[in-house]
């Protein structure tokens, strides 16, 4: 499943980038085409065919968009079939109910070995303690805390008057 999406997002910017060498080599004496200095690559949509901006180049012509946006809606609908059959193959295949039940099974057998292994329970709990300890938050004006006593110190002295 990863290997596919994988190749969804590969297949589009491999196509790119061989267009785009194969357009700076057609140049005359097989030197690159000079661009203008002041032409920046213009930004497509947040989130558009190429992916979120900035990761496809934008002067790819209609066509080549249409046979990049054919090729993704092609992998697309495999993919999507291929889950489909694999959900019905699940649902109706006896073996493989068999085989999940007795996997189910293995894997609480794994799961209770697991549990009696002290170094990864340390292990866990230390995680556990880190990711449920507060963030450090900044002081207001970025100013570092120099008296040691933490947030909030600042809150506890009384405004000083002015005359």
């Amino acid at each position: 499943m990863k290997t596919v999406k994988l190749c969804l997002a590969i297949i589009p910017a491999a196509m790119l980038c061989a267009s785009s060498w194969a357009a700076e080599n057609k140049a005359p004496g097989n030197e690159p085409a000079a661009r203008p200095a002041a032409a920046k690559p213009a930004m497509g949509p947040a989130v558009g065919p190429m992916g979120p901006a900035g990761m496809g180049v934008t002067n790819v012509s209609p066509d080549q968009l249409r046979k990049i946006m054919q090729v993704r809606s092609d992998l697309d609908d495999l993919n999507r079939r291929i889950q489909a059959r694999q959900a019905k193959l699940y649902e109706e295949n006896a073996r493989i109910k068999e085989l999940q039940g007795k996997m189910r099974e293995m894997q609480k057998q794994i799961d209770e070995e697991l549990v009696k292994d002290e170094e990864l329970a340390k292990l866990k709990k230390k995680l556990d303690s880190q990711f449920n300890a507060p963030m450090p938050r900044p002081l207001p004006g970025g100013a570092p805390d120099k008296s040691g006593a933490g947030q909030g110190a600042e809150k506890a002295a009384p405004p000083a008057e002015k005359k």
